[in-house]
């Protein structure tokens, strides 16, 4: 059997069904496959989840001691795999399989990340977010038709001028990365079409923000004179944007997510006209969600664990599309994917018994009751029926209980009304952290230099100016 994953950046669970945003490949998928309604992440953000899916283990706590010099962003747990952890690539090539990576998470492949160990052939597409593929020319850069004020401030968001700098040369649909994302994917499978069996993870940071479609996809969900494209979503949130503006800036990430889906299904399309789906197990998931002014702000953080931010789709189809279109209601965590992966490949982790996760698939496997969500130094313990969100470090007041059966949205604080609750959750996350407060080990090494891109635009705007 061969596999595939296809891990999407920031794609909110509820986009799969949604009733406007159109999502046909991965609906079809859904219709062919097992979807999880109940997958959650465990460590956050975007390093954190990929390191837990790539290992098995949990990346909370954040118990790490170790070096991030030059690492952006510097918070707990944004560090690289273990040198002692195994990852799944290493587990499955050692069994005799095919390995693969293809993506533009270019957090992924930053030096001695050690995301790429493991991998027989892997392939890095440029130019996501800050990622430093140029350092100029500044001039050519214009943020104006971005910002609130329409200022052309290099400096107001430097991954966005980064970002900008990395599109210069961007003409046609297919010059966007998500194209050349998937479209790298179709090649590879062509090249390993007489390798089998085989494993291949592909990594699109879209829909991450930016929010940067082609604009007809934006354009079917809504059109106005009235607002800016503010690919930028978080340089809106204290402006107090109009109902055009907020409209619009929802309809940049739905037409993102339609397209990135297009791009899904030029891939699906490929594996089909290869014969492959038949011997290959195929999943879609995503690290973590975002905020589309759910609570009044565009984007998303540790502050903010709530579902659409911590939820995550999961969908996976099994060879020739067994038990298609069954829904699954059992909690699903990052650290579950490996020891899923390996038991349907015929791979026996080496460290089995010390895996966090369970294959889902496995007839003892037993969900577990409770998830634990963490995001710096804030953590949500959740299940069918409360979630309750502490600062775990006890630097802050936080907390945070919702009765999600009769609040599913999560509005409504009930935590000074439930003490017991809360004592008992509480409970659960000093089961898992001892004692709080928690002193967390590794919380990043903040001397890292800014975006190179900051120094330049300082010198090009002395240069105008003088």
């Amino acid at each position: 059997m061969n596999c595939v994953v296809i891990c999407c950046d920031t794609f909110r669970h509820d986009m799969i069904g949604h009733p406007t945003v159109k999502t046909p490949a991965l609906d079809a998928l859904r219709a062919e496959g097992i979807q999880f309604t109940n997958a959650f992440a465990e460590g956050l953000p975007t390093i954190q989840a990929r390191r837990t899916s790539f290992t098995g283990l949990r990346s909370f706590p954040w118990r790490h001691e170790m070096g991030g010099r030059g690492l952006t962003p510097a918070i707990p747990g944004w560090h690289r795999i273990p040198d002692e952890q195994m990852t799944l690539s290493e587990m499955l090539l050692e069994g005799g399989v095919v390995t693969g990576l293809i993506g533009d998470t270019y957090h992924m492949f930053k030096p001695t990340q050690n995301f790429t160990r493991g991998f027989c052939s892997w392939d890095f597409i440029r130019g996501q977010e800050g990622d430093p593929v140029r350092s100029g020319p500044l001039s050519a850069v214009d943020v104006s038709p971005y910002h609130p004020k329409g200022e052309n401030d290099l400096h107001a968001w430097p991954t966005l001028t980064q970002y900008l700098l990395n599109m210069l040369d961007r003409h046609t649909e297919e010059d966007y990365l998500t194209p050349r994302v998937f479209r790298r994917a179709c090649t590879w499978l062509e090249e390993n079409r007489e390798n089998d069996p085989w494993f291949l993870w592909i990594d699109s940071f879209a829909p991450h923000e930016r929010w940067d479609p082609p604009m007809e996809f934006a354009d079917a969900y809504c059109t106005t004179t009235e607002s800016r494209n503010y690919i930028q979503p978080q340089l809106i949130n204290r402006a107090e944007p109009s109902e055009a503006e907020i409209e619009r800036t929802k309809a940049l990430y739905h037409g993102y997510v339609t397209f990135v889906d297009k791009w899904i299904g030029v891939f699906l399309d490929k594996l089909a006209g290869m014969h492959l789906l038949d011997d290959t197990l195929v999943v879609f998931t995503s690290d973590h969600g975002t905020e589309l002014w759910d609570k009044d702000r565009f984007g998303k953080g540790g502050d903010r664990l709530y579902r659409y931010n911590t939820g995550i789709p999961l969908i996976v189809r099994l060879p020739g599309g067994l038990d298609g279109g069954t829904v699954r209601e059992d909690f699903v965590q990052h650290q579950d994917l490996l020891p899923t992966i390996c038991g349907a490949l015929g791979v026996t982790p080496p460290n089995q018994n010390e895996l966090d996760g369970r294959n889902v698939f496995a007839p003892d496997s037993a969900p577990p009751e409770k998830i634990i969500t963490a995001w710096h130094a804030n953590v949500g313990i959740r299940d069918h029926a409360w979630n309750l969100v502490l600062d775990s470090t006890g630097k802050t007041d936080r907390c945070e209980l919702y009765d999600l059966q009769n609040d599913p949205h999560e509005t409504r604080n009930v935590a000074a009304e439930n003490p017991q609750i809360v004592t008992l959750y509480t409970q659960c996350l000093e089961d898992c952290l001892g004692p709080l407060p928690y002193d967390i080990k590794h919380t990043g090494d903040r001397r890292q230099a800014p975006p190179l891109v900051v120094n330049y635009a300082a010198q090009f705007r002395a240069g105008e100016n003088g």
